[in-house]
């Protein structure tokens, strides 16, 4: 393989090395992000909620 060649192959293992990486931190992100959200669902759901029902407007108001 010559030179260019050598570079080229390089190159492309560089880029899968930091896609993988990547993905990897991107997924540690969305996990976050993901516990995040269903603790804020939780709370509001604690908050607002009766007997698993978010209730949307109080009966007899209206």
């Amino acid at each position: 393989m010559k030179y260019w060649g050598k570079r080229q192959k390089q190159f492309m293992d560089n880029i899968k090395k930091n896609d993988i990486k990547l993905a990897q931190k991107m997924g540690r992100m969305y996990n976050g992000e993901c516990k995040r959200l269903e603790k804020e669902i939780a709370a509001y759901h604690a908050k607002y909620g009766r007997d698993n029902v978010i209730e949307y407007r109080k009966s007899g108001v209206g």
